[in-house]
């Protein structure tokens, strides 16, 4: 009989007490409540580790944690006393992930490992030793984003498992093994795992609920880690009703929370807010360390809707989580804080080991619109070549439409706008089959942009009139706003003569940031007024100085002058 616990493949101690097992089958029959009270009723007659731990275990899954935690160190004092080491790691594994989980406190949570360690390593081959792996490797992925010291003990895991004839603990070991590879950009050979162990989980051939609900997963997240958005909502709906079928409340929580991140890829947000608002109820209630996870997805809705200002609330709600530094980034350079966008991005990014491919996508996308924003061009293009490289290597529809994007955006910006059109209309269309409409908008916004610095202002206004209607569909107010703002630069274009047509042209090519840097200079200021003025180094300020000069085709600040202030821009 398998017990239904993530840490334990086997009836603890090898009991041959009847009553005890009674308890363990109702836990294998998901019956949380009946097994609480049937260990109640042992326990006053009798104490023993193998009984403490099984309530310990029903209270875990009926979501009960104010008992809990003392209930499982009191099991584990006395297998430690009855000599039992196995039973005595197995619960200090549980206590391990618990105290990081639930509680999150991590040095608690390291001191409870070593205790397993050494309760474990030395033992002849069992179960034990390969959950102890298995929970390292998920602490290395999810907490380390370290996915080569992952999937080393993965492997371990899963050959533990094979060895043994575990079946349970073979499936969620070769489910991580994939969830890493993925993670590494190796995403046939990580998918070929996750559907194996995944198949394993839905068919009935394991049985322990906790490790098919994780193996489940390890899926999900590796398909949102390659932007695989369709086939991950298949199996969130799956496991969400999976969850729900068993009273899996902590998994549901997190469940919900990729499930609405995907829902907003998707554009259903008013889906995704229902979602978002029972993630955080669960979460707070019974995972609060999982809780930033939800509040910055929360973020990123308010940030999509143009709700800047609880956007900024929610990010700094969970400020030390990678993605809200991704948030406040996106943020700041929507504000038109350039600068504040590149540290975040690179603060991010440091916090991604190099062998971690696909976690880098999102920080390296921000990169790049920093560099341009900053007109950093070279530093733009070396940014946009790693992430396109990323991209042909993960080779999904998505992250190669990002790729496309950005390359597109880098390209407009040294005025390629022929080489432009062709990678926005790429990226468009991938957005489009990606079932991406926010992102298919931003593309085809940029795609407008380019064809009306082309000439070609009928098409600028039909991709930009497409964006402005999915933008008030989705209810992206910002969106909206700079979509009717284009459409009505380029209807002012059609009607406006040649002379003023081809100076507002040269002007569109101008970053906001450049902007203001042309209206500092016809103040009279200096490179070194202007670089304290915006917060920039005097080499940066020269940077855009020449690129505005080169833009403009004029030869002095004082021509980019007289140029801005026939066009009414000053």
């Amino acid at each position: 009989m398998d017990i239904p616990n993530l840490a334990s493949i086997t009836n603890p101690g090898a009991i041959a007490d009847v009553e005890i097992n009674v308890g363990y089958e109702m836990l294998g029959s998901s019956d949380w409540s009946g097994a609480e009270a049937h260990f109640r009723s042992v326990l006053a007659l009798r104490e023993t580790p193998e009984a403490w731990e099984g309530l310990g275990l029903a209270l875990w899954w009926r979501n009960d944690l104010e008992e809990m935690f003392s209930i499982r160190e009191r099991a584990y004092a006395l297998y430690r006393a009855a000599g039992n080491r196995r039973g005595a790691g197995r619960v200090a594994l549980w206590l391990a992930w618990d105290y990081l989980g639930i509680l999150g406190q991590m040095a608690v949570a390291n001191g409870w490992m070593q205790r397993a360690h050494n309760l474990l390593d030395d033992l002849h081959p069992c179960g034990e030793q390969g959950w102890l792996a298995l929970r390292e490797s998920e602490n290395a992925i999810l907490w380390d984003n370290d996915p080569v010291t992952a999937r080393a003990l993965a492997a371990k895991g899963a050959d533990i498992g094979r060895a043994l004839g575990l079946i349970d603990l073979e499936m969620f070991g070769l489910a991580l093994e994939g969830f890493t590879l993925v993670s590494e950009g190796k995403v046939d050979q990580g998918m070929r795992r996750l559907d194996e162990a995944t198949a394993a989980a839905i068919s009935g051939e394991m049985s322990n609920v906790t490790a098919i609900g994780a193996t489940c997963c390890c899926l999900i997240f590796a398909c949102e880690r390659v932007y695989d958005y369709d086939r991950a909502l298949q199996w969130c709906e799956r496991l969400k009703d999976y969850c729900e079928r068993i009273s899996y409340v902590p998994l549901l929580g997190v469940c919900r929370s990729h499930y609405a991140g995907m829902l907003l890829w998707s554009g259903a947000w008013k889906q995704a807010e229902e979602e978002l608002a029972e993630a955080t109820r669960i979460l707070q209630a019974t995972r609060p360390a999982f809780l930033a996870e939800a509040i910055v997805r929360q973020g990123f809705l308010r940030f999509q809707q143009g709700r800047l200002d609880e956007a900024v609330l929610l990010f700094e709600q969970s400020s030390y989580f990678p993605h809200a530094q991704l948030g406040l980034g996106q943020l700041a350079l929507d504000l038109g804080e350039a600068e504040s966008a590149l540290d975040y991005a690179r603060r991010y990014l440091r916090q991604i080991p190099t062998e971690n491919l696909t976690t880098q996508v999102e920080g390296l996308e921000l990169m790049a619109r920093a560099h341009l924003a900053l007109a950093n061009f070279d530093e733009a293009k070396a940014t946009c070549d790693k992430l396109a490289a990323i991209a042909r290597e993960v080779e999904t529809a998505p992250l190669l439409a990002i790729s496309n994007l950005i390359t597109g955006l880098v390209a407009a910006a040294t005025g390629d706008h022929d080489s432009a059109r062709n990678y926005l209309e790429d990226a468009s269309d991938l957005f489009a089959r990606s079932s991406a409409p926010y992102e298919m908008g931003r593309a085809r916004l940029a795609l407008a942009r380019s064809l009306g610095s082309l000439g070609r202002l009928s098409a600028a206004e039909r991709e930009a009139q497409v964006a402005l209607q999915a933008f008030r569909e989705l209810g992206a107010e910002r969106q909206v706003a700079h979509a009717e703002a284009l459409l009505h630069h380029l209807q002012h274009l059609r009607n406006a003569p040649s002379a003023q047509e081809a100076g507002s042209h040269k002007l569109q090519l101008l970053s906001e940031r450049q902007l203001e840097v042309l209206k500092l200079i016809a103040q009279g200021r200096g490179d070194q007024e202007i670089a304290d003025w915006l917060s920039l180094s005097p080499h940066t300020v020269h940077r855009h100085v020449t690129n505005i000069l080169s833009r403009l085709d004029v030869s002095s600040r004082a021509a980019a002058v007289a140029y801005a202030a026939r066009e009414g821009l000053l």
